[in-house]
């Protein structure tokens, strides 16, 4: 039984490697290992650059290298944009609940095309690709009774106060989508 067992996953990997599949790196990671990121398109406070370059930096994959580098990373912030997906029933200025809903989570989403380009023939040589990431975050829909923003938690009260809170791990999450992708893809 051993014996049929193993041919049997001699020939799935085999099959799989015939097939495109391969065990290590991509051939991205082993043609380019420098990269540059110019200032990402749409990116008004360069706060999603510099997260990207920092996750880039950090996975291994690559080395950041502004200066003739292999490839340049290309980034365009297309979308942003709130779904609400958490609500409750709103109070009047008694306290007491009334028939009106309103909501208090929010979804924000944010997609991106990116390409990487060799940076000596300046061609695509990746994407390009759509990349769409997302954020949940709990908040008060209306300001507070005090009108001050209370912090509990971690959680900013006000809707305008949460949406700055969550740019951060927003920005965290695309950039660490785009460098799975690009460390990822064959």
């Amino acid at each position: 039984m051993k014996i049929y067992l193993a041919r049997a996953q001699l020939l799935i990997l085999i099959l799989l490697t015939g097939c495109g599949y391969h065990i290590g790196h991509n051939r991205i990671s082993e043609n380019y290992h420098t990269v540059s990121i110019p200032f990402a398109e749409g990116d008004a406070t360069g706060a999603f650059t510099k997260e990207l370059i920092h996750v880039l930096s950090a996975s291994g994959a690559y080395v950041y290298q502004p200066c003739n580098p292999d490839a340049i990373l290309s980034v365009r912030l297309i979308k942003y944009y709130d779904e609400n997906i958490g609500f409750r029933y709103d109070r009047d200025s008694e306290g007491e609940i009334e028939e009106t809903l309103v909501p208090s989570e929010t979804r924000r989403f944010v997609s991106a095309e990116v390409k990487m380009i060799d940076a000596r023939r300046g061609c695509v040589v990746l994407g390009p690709s759509l990349i769409k990431v997302y954020v949940d975050f709990d908040h008060e829909f209306n300001s507070s009774r005090d009108a001050v923003n209370v912090f509990s938690l971690g959680q900013v009260t006000d809707i305008d106060g949460a949406i700055d809170a969550v740019a951060r791990p927003l920005n965290r999450a695309l950039a660490q989508r785009i460098v799975d992708y690009i460390s990822n893809a064959w």
